[in-house]
Formats: structure tokens, C-alpha cells, sequence
């Protein structure tokens, strides 16, 4: 930022969301990212640190104390989880004044530091829009693994696409900061980012640049990519639940087909992992949902139901297909 910007008034026209916790591996280079954006206007970073463990306290104050015109920091006084720490997080973007909200996490980072000004610049192009955002880098630490998301992206989607899939990466989003409220249940579940994907999506379109302008790691540290597939779709169906409550009727079709997609792909991870008590309790769960699931998808679902009550029949089962991932990879 320029010394020229330094010299405006104090109200940024962006807030950066940044929480964080025992991120010291990746916390210098998500905070660097964000102060070498190239902006003609203020925006000021938000972090919010969740009670660490490690490091991450004295990088984030140290970074405070070198940029103390452009960063906040805030250590909470107890660990408060990922989802309350976001949202207390959000609120204070909110009330800096800012008429956008980018999302950066503390183990991301941004590779374009023109970023911030492409997506304000689409938005203040286009006041039908509410959310801007474009495909990201995913690095695999493990594997070193990378692929780029959103191929063949639409440009323009809305609140129904998002309810019935979630296509966006959050450290791509810029949001404008609209007048909703987080319902109480929004501190209850994981997939905040979500749920503020579809808060926002209320009040306008959805648009797409289509530039790669952010690194999106998965690594054992983090809160989703930790976990196995089945209890990915354990947690992940009560939230499509919930959402369908709060926005009905808007996107109720949408949710259910979202819901409908899930319980099947928890019945092929549960037939895969052994789980074949788990798995017809689940295909019950199926039945009410039938005409969201594809005809091929229903028929592979009933055979596992049928071998699993005979677990040495369904391993000979698995055992004759090449691969499972083609029903996996089926749609509702």
C-alpha cells in the first residue's frame, strides 16, 4: 500500500478475515500475502487467534507490531473452536465500517497481489453481484499433489447452484458486507464458510474471475481434510439439514438433491470401510430421497444392501470390482 493510502481515513473499504490456530508453519506467509496486496483504496486485516499452542501468537503480534496501520490482532483468552472464533471474527469486519470481506485463512495464501483490487473492481462493476471469487491452487502436503478447482466454472451462478453444491474455495471469496444475521445455530456446526457462502448469495449474484489467485493446502492439521470420507458425510449432512430449515422455502429443492447425494455417498463409504450396520441404517435413510438418486446409483445401492447381511459374500463382492470409484463418482 502506498504512503499516499496511509494518509486516508481510517475506515478501510475491505476487511481481511483471517482466524487462526497453531498455524506457525503457514501464518507468516498467509499474513504476507495479505499486506502485499496492491490496492487504490484501505483495507485492514482482521486475525483472530484461537488460543495456539504454538508459535502463531508471536508471528501474528510480531507482524502487528510491523504493520500496526493495517493489521488487528486479537488473542482469545480461551479456546472458543473454529466456527464461534470465525463468527466473532466477521462481526468485527463488519463493524470496521468496510463495504467488503475477503476470507483468508491461516494456513493459506493469496499468489496474486492484485487479488484485492481485480475482485472490488468486478463488484463495484456490477451491484447485482454479492460474492466474487476464482479458482484456487490445492496443494496435498502429504502426496505434493496439486490441481487447480473449478474447471469449466460458470461466470455467473446463484443462491440455488450454491445450495446445491459448495464449488467455492473460501480464500477466493470477496463478499459485499450485507445486512444478515448468523442464525444461532451457526457456532454449531463446522462448515461455516458455507453457510456464509449462502448468507451472502441472498442478496445478489455470484461472480467468477477466472484467474488463479490463491494456494488452498490440505494438510493433517486441517479441520475438514483430517477426517475420513464417511465421517466427512456424517458431519456434513446435518448441515444441509439445518440450512434447509433456515432458507425454506428458498433452494429447498436444491438442499434436497445436495442431501440426497450425500446419504448415498455415505452408503458406498461405509459399504467400503466394512460398516454394514452403518451402511443400512443409512440406505433407510435413502428411501425418502429416491427420486434424487440415479436409477444406476439406487440399483449399486440396493446390491450392497442385499450383501450386507452376509458381510463373507460382500467381500467376495468388492473383491471382483476393479475400482469402486465409478459409483462413488455418480450424481444425484
Amino acid at each position: 500500500m502506498s504512503e499516499a493510502d496511509e494518509l486516508m481515513p481510517n475506515t478501510p473499504l475491505l476487511a481481511i478475515h483471517m482466524v487462526t490456530y497453531n498455524h506457525e508453519k503457514y501464518i507468516a506467509q498467509a499474513i504476507e500475502s495479505a499486506v502485499a496486496q496492491q490496492t487504490d483504496f484501505n483495507f485492514k486485516l482482521f486475525i483472530a487467534d484461537d488460543k495456539s499452542t504454538d508459535n502463531t501468537s508471536r508471528i501474528c503480534l510480531e507482524y502487528q507490531q510491523r504493520y500496526p496501520h493495517l493489521i488487528h490482532y486479537h488473542l482469545n483468552s480461551s479456546n472458543l473452536g473454529g466456527t464461534r472464533n470465525s463468527r466473532n471474527n466477521l462481526n468485527k469486519c463488519f463493524a470496521s465500517g468496510a463495504a467488503y470481506t475477503a476470507i483468508l485463512e491461516g494456513d493459506d495464501y493469496w499468489t496474486d497481489s492484485r487479488k484485492l483490487q481485480k475482485q472490488v473492481d468486478f463488484l463495484q462493476a456490477n451491484p447485482d453481484f454479492s460474492t466474487c471469487f476464482h479458482p484456487v491452487k490445492i496443494v496435498y502436503e502429504e502426496s505434493g499433489e496439486e490441481k487447480i478447482t473449478n474447471e469449466n466454472q460458470a461466470e455467473t451462478t446463484s443462491f440455488e447452484d450454491i445450495a446445491l453444491n459448495n464449488y467455492i474455495h473460501t480464500v477466493s471469496c470477496v463478499y459485499r458486507n450485507n445486512p444478515f444475521q448468523f442464525p444461532e445455530w451457526f457456532i454449531k456446526i463446522q462448515a461455516g464458510d458455507y453457510v456464509l457462502h449462502l448468507l451472502n448469495a441472498q442478496y445478489g449474484k455470484i461472480g467468477f474471475i477466472n484467474e488463479v489467485m490463491a494456494v488452498y493446502r490440505v494438510h493433517k492439521g486441517g479441520v475438514w481434510s483430517s477426517q475420513n470420507l464417511a465421517e466427512l458425510y456424517v458431519k456434513w449432512i446435518p448441515i444441509i439439514k439445518e440450512c434447509r430449515r433456515h432458507f425454506y422455502p428458498k433452494g429447498e429443492e436444491q438442499f434436497t438433491k445436495q442431501l440426497a447425494k450425500c446419504h448415498q455417498q455415505l452408503c458406498f463409504a461405509y459399504f467400503e470401510a466394512n460398516r454394514y450396520k452403518d451402511f443400512r441404517q443409512n440406505f433407510a435413510s435413502c428411501i425418502p430421497l429416491v427420486r434424487h438418486i440415479k436409477g444406476r446409483a439406487f440399483f449399486a445401492l440396493t446390491i450392497r444392501y442385499l450383501l450386507s447381511n452376509a458381510p463373507v459374500l460382500a467381500d467376495l463382492y468388492k473383491k471382483t470390482l476393479t475400482s469402486s470409484k465409478p459409483m462413488l463418482d455418480d450424481s444425484t
